[in-house]
């Protein structure tokens, strides 16, 4: 499911690149990837864990996109 959710929102690192830069782009995805871990550790259900992967499936995504591009 993360790598599903990384190949659709790699569609937006693009975007948040163009609109932050990619040194700002690649710290708010730092901080969207830590979200999802800390979500991710403390989920009680199911439920919560798939919303953590999906905030990690975001930060991987984007990073994807960024990372090549920063320098």
């Amino acid at each position: 499911m993360a790598l599903v959710d990384a190949i659709i929102r790699a569609a937006l690192g693009g975007w948040i690149n163009d609109a932050y830069g990619s040194k700002k782009a690649t710290l708010i995805v730092d901080v969207v990837f830590a979200v999802g871990s800390a979500v991710m550790t403390v989920g009680p259900v199911p439920y919560v864990f798939i919303l953590g992967r999906l905030f990690v499936g975001l930060g991987v995504g984007v990073a994807f996109v960024t990372a090549p591009v920063s320098g």
